[in-house]
């Protein structure tokens, strides 16, 4: 004779799971972008009395099957249905309308993906999370650097690795400012920053601009005349191409110079020739001394930022408190599959307006392609706000949503291999056009994720999870519960009983 209290214990068990699957969902109802979870069940033993017997003649006998075991978790599922819209007014929360996640990663590099918008900007100037987790961006295909003639210049082509092949530091026309000097394999190290913008480190061109001397920039000084910056050499078609940066120092080396002075002059000389370098510089200052101190960063100008900082300590040189550090530079993220993503910031500089210069205070917004858009100030001194900056939040998609991975609750999900192929793009790209994935750069292809999904600004997306559904499934699970303790009551009576036959 079997057990019943064994039955039921087993079954109470799965039930339990079912209340803290309900318990869950309702909880996650006051979550954005929570995703609920559907429990099944399954039988699990079954005691066989006689098996079913036949004859080619006549009838046979039925099998005689008792469930023995109770009932397991047959299944858990997530419910990937999108949530309502709500409108929160904030420039900052973003929802999609669609079926794409937001990409989101940690200072580790290791990225996940949500559907909660609520974002804001740090005080570095990145878009990050609630969590302060990073939210990643790709770069559209308007701001390119496409220089007439030049056609190995192009940011988003393939000959991004080669354009630009050297950078050699020109003479001074007269005392006084002393030439930038640059550190060894230089061609090297620029060239393996543009072939792999995932490189940490080396890629960056680092010049400090703080103490007079032997490859740095003075501090004021009296000049006349102009004087020859630096050269930048690339090669178009097997013939060698140069672009040469000038500074008018009669006009601009005044002995009240700070070194940030000399390096807003040289940053913007630099950045008013990107479009036929790529090439773009940023200044990266010392938090203690951000007048005194100064270092510049070479990069590729869609990753350039106007401004940054970081705590200098050397003596003499900030180069090496710059050099292999997250700083005047976008920071990229790999996810599984190789595709490259670049965190959101309004410092971003953009080849195709060199003159654009986010302030302090300005105001930013995001349209229905998630593109950044500062509604203070234009790109450069003349024209009117708003300025579309090219850059995106990006949007990822999978061959099988179902296969991602809880990381949190049920609002962060992480990559698995079941969940197949990542697809990246923006909101509203066009069907013509794809995200290269080694470059995190808008080209020429065919991709469907723009024409799926559209960003929802000032927004957010409620759990798909509701108070109205889970309370009486919670009531029904509990008492379901009560009716199964009462099985062990059986039990126990029956044991009593037989115990009693005993005696």
């Amino acid at each position: 004779m079997g057990d019943v209290r064994i039955n039921a214990k087993s079954t109470l068990s799965t039930l339990n799971k079912w209340i803290e699957v309900t318990s869950g969902n309702l909880t996650g109802a006051q979550i954005y972008g929570y995703k609920g979870t559907r429990i099944s069940f399954g039988d699990t033993l079954v005691d066989t009395i006689r098996n079913g017997t036949g004859t080619t003649t006549i009838g046979g006998l039925n099998p005689i099957q008792l469930p023995s075991g109770g009932i397991n978790v047959g299944s858990t599922a997530t419910d990937f249905r999108q949530g309502s819209i709500v409108q929160t007014g904030d420039n900052n929360n973003l929802a999609i309308s669609g079926n794409a996640w937001f990409a989101v990663a940690n200072p580790a590099g290791s990225i996940n993906y949500t559907r909660n918008g609520e974002f804001h900007f740090d005080d570095a100037g990145n878009f990050v999370a609630a969590n302060g987790d990073f939210v990643l961006g790709v770069f559209d295909n308007t701001k390119g650097i496409v220089p007439a003639g030049n056609s190995s210049f192009i940011a988003n082509s393939t000959a991004i690795g080669t354009a630009l092949n050297s950078v050699t530091i020109g003479t001074v026309a007269a005392s006084g400012m002393i030439p930038v000097a640059v550190s060894t394999n230089l061609t090297d190290n620029l060239s393996r920053f543009l072939d792999d913008p995932n490189a940490n480190g080396d890629q960056d061109r680092i010049v400090g601009t703080r103490y007079i001397g032997s490859g740095q920039i003075a501090v004021g000084g009296s000049v006349t005349g102009s004087f020859q910056l630096l050269t930048i050499a690339g090669v178009s078609g097997g013939t060698a191409t140069t672009v040469t940066i000038t500074i008018d120092a009669a006009t601009n080396n005044q002995s009240t110079n700070t070194a940030y002075d000399n390096a807003l002059l040289i940053q913007a000389a630099i950045n008013a020739v990107s479009s036929n370098t790529g090439v773009g510089c940023s200044v990266v200052r010392d938090r203690k001394d951000p007048l005194g101190k100064v270092a510049l960063v070479f990069s590729h100008i869609q990753r350039a930022l106007t401004e940054d900082y970081v705590n200098f300590t050397q003596a003499t040189d900030p180069s090496a408190d710059v050099k292999g550090k997250d700083v005047g530079v976008l920071g990229n993220f790999t996810d599984n599959q190789g595709n490259i993503y670049h965190k959101v910031n309004i410092k971003t500089l953009i080849g195709s307006s060199p003159q654009y210069r986010p302030l302090a205070g300005d105001k930013f917004s995001f349209d229905g392609t998630g593109q950044l858009i500062n509604n203070s100030r234009g790109k450069d001194a003349t024209s009117a706000p708003p300025f579309a900056s090219g850059v995106h939040v990006a949007i990822a998609k999978f061959s099988n949503q179902d296969g991602l991975s809880k990381t949190r609750g049920s609002s962060y999900f992480t990559y698995s291999d079941a969940a197949g192929q990542i697809i990246t793009g923006y909101a509203g790209q066009v069907r013509t056009s794809e995200i290269k994935k080694t470059l995190g750069l808008e080209v020429s292809g065919n991709s469907t994720i723009g024409a799926e999904n559209t960003i929802i600004p000032q927004s957010l997306e409620s759990s798909n999870t509701s108070i109205t559904d889970m309370l009486p499934e919670l009531t029904i699970a509990q008492k379901t519960f009560t009716s199964n303790s009462k099985v062990v009551n059986v039990g126990n009576s029956i044991v009593d009983d037989l115990n009693g036959l005993i005696r």
